[in-house]
């Protein structure tokens, strides 16, 4: 399937053009009362801090601080989401990060997508971005899904699976009963992020995104089952039976992109990787996450690097005895049902599973109110 490895050189390639996009800083007035009414935004809408990227307006209110790698990462995952994913890259994208005091969000919980604007939480929200570029076109089974299926990156739960829930399908369960829902709080999220998955997988983008747009924003069962067939060529039950029954994976699995394999890549010398870094949040644009000044929502770091694992074998990884600092590693590619990320919390050298070759990703991830004192160090070193 020659799809899987144009969408995996794609994605290896996106490296150097995260590193390169940038991000200006400037003050913005008022937003106007018209506009602010047509968001159910409250009338008088605070000013706000705005960095400028080339494809997204990243806005927060003046006493919170994101990383100064926040606005450029989320900038540079717009195109690449679209790309990938076979989508128009859309433009005038705006993305608002809002703490629970600042009174910016028409949300009811949690994120939101209205219109062209993104408002999240948290300050680095993949799967409110996937609604921005993807839009609501689709039924919200859909929509969620696309959005639980893409946004593999979670800076604001370090314990939650970097890898597609596919890897307990016996506990996500069937996808169809919430299928039809007509609105997205009625949607079971898990089931429909690996069902969503799982089409990617076995099937690649072009599918799904005819799927996404012919299905509708009201579709119901009927109008997905409909679609399904005229699409795929099988029967959507027949096809949610063989996800429940755990299909093997097919030979070459389209890679789910994953901002974390998108960082920089770390050399080896003479076998040995290593990272040191102070997960400091200003003046270092490869640390992702923000303070928010209200401590509502707390404070969340993260850095992400690649490292290319050269042959099959045990890999030992070493992680300092830091109790805040979680370090988390797996492949960049291959099924997403089959999980394979290790994630360590501080303590001794632990032993990783049998590691493939090929591109992995290393995340370090520390959550605190002022971020970790002290550098951090990781080794990946092949056992002797």
């Amino acid at each position: 399937m020659r799809r899987g490895r144009e969408a995996r050189d794609r994605a290896t390639s996106a490296t150097s053009a995260t590193s390169a996009t940038s991000a200006t800083s400037r003050a913005i007035p008022r937003a106007p009362l018209a506009a602010a009414l047509a968001l159910v935004l409250p009338a008088c809408e605070p000013d706000l801090e705005v960095h400028e990227g080339e494809h997204l307006r990243y806005e927060h209110a003046p006493e919170d601080r994101p990383c100064a790698g926040t606005p450029r990462a989320l900038d540079a995952l717009v195109p690449l989401l679209a790309e990938t994913y076979h989508r128009p890259p859309p433009s005038s994208l705006r993305y608002t990060w809002y703490a629970e005091a600042d009174g910016l969000s028409p949300c009811s919980a949690g994120g939101c997508v209205r219109g062209s604007r993104a408002f999240a939480a948290v300050p680095f929200d993949v799967h409110e971005l996937v609604h921005l570029v993807y839009g609501s076109g689709s039924s919200p089974f859909f929509t969620e899904g696309v959005a639980v299926a893409l946004a593999s990156f979670p800076l604001h739960d370090r314990n939650a699976p970097l890898r597609s829930p596919l890897d307990r399908i016996t506990e996500v369960g069937d996808p169809r009963p919430t299928m039809g829902a007509d609105r997205a709080s009625a949607v079971d999220l898990e089931a429909a992020g690996a069902f969503v998955a799982f089409l990617l997988a076995w099937h690649g983008p072009d599918k799904l995104s005819r799927l996404f747009d012919r299905v509708g924003p009201d579709g119901s069962m009927t109008r997905a089952r409909e679609v399904f067939r005229e699409v795929y060529g099988v029967e959507l039950d027949d096809e949610a039976e063989r996800f429940l029954d755990g299909a093997p994976c097919p030979d070459d699995p389209f890679p789910l992109l994953s901002y974390a394999c998108l960082g920089e890549t770390l050399t080896d010398v003479d076998g040995r990787w290593t990272l040191e870094t102070e997960l400091q949040c200003e003046g270092d644009d490869s640390v992702l996450g923000g303070v928010d000044d209200s401590d509502a929502r707390g404070t969340h770091f993260a850095r992400a690097v690649t490292l290319e694992i050269p042959a099959d074998g045990e890999y030992v990884l070493r992680v300092p005895d830091d109790p805040a600092t979680s370090v988390r590693l797996g492949p960049c590619f291959g099924c997403p049902w089959r999980g394979g990320d290790l994630l360590l919390e501080g303590g001794p050298p632990a032993v990783a599973p049998y590691l493939r070759a090929g591109r992995h990703y290393l995340i370090v991830h520390a959550p605190g109110p002022t971020g970790i004192g002290g550098a951090v160090t990781l080794e990946a070193l092949p056992v002797p």
